[in-house]
């Protein structure tokens, strides 16, 4: 028995390989386009309808008809389960209360589907007012993802300096 294929069958199947080859790389820019899209999507208003921990929120656009959920961006917050995340939670809460009208920066998109973002609130950065409070500390990975990296890294020294929030808990282990 001959195990040789035709050749018109091995041109077609490597003409399938190469465009299956083509779709998947055009599948994958498509999705890096998507997150290259929310880094420089501009400003849209929003409204607060719940907070959760300290770094993320939920908000309604009058666009959308359902709420979209947003990581607070540059920044992290314990765990409502974690040492001084009730407090964190707290401090967001106090912060934008529901029905308080907000601006967002989007930055990216996680993996969860969240919209990552700088939050504005009467022109003022949320994310610098929380680590200013100690309530988050600056997250090393993405700050440069921000309008003001320096900013949040001065604002988080003095936190700890003054040993703010976070900052005035026992270290874990």
């Amino acid at each position: 028995m001959n195990s040789k294929l035709p050749a018109h069958t091995l041109l077609s199947l490597l003409l399938g390989c190469i465009l299956s080859i083509c779709q998947s790389q055009t599948d994958k820019n498509a999705s890096s386009a998507g997150s290259a899209a929310a880094a420089t999507a501009t400003t849209f208003s929003a409204v607060v309808i719940s907070t959760g921990d300290g770094d993320t929120l939920r908000v309604q656009t009058a666009e959308s008809v359902s709420p979209t959920t947003v990581r607070i961006g540059c920044v992290d917050a314990p765990e409502t389960s974690q040492a001084g995340g009730d407090w964190s939670a707290g401090q967001l809460a106090q912060l934008l209360p529901v029905g308080t009208q907000i601006e967002i920066t989007p930055l990216d998109t996680d993996r969860y589907g969240r919209t990552v973002a700088e939050i504005w609130k009467n022109g003022q950065s949320v994310n610098l007012e929380l680590v200013r409070a100690g309530a988050a500390l600056v997250y090393p990975d993405y700050v440069e993802q921000g309008h003001d990296p320096a900013a949040l890294m001065s604002a988080e020294a003095n936190a700890r300096a003054q040993q703010l929030g976070l900052w005035s808990l026992p270290p874990q282990e």
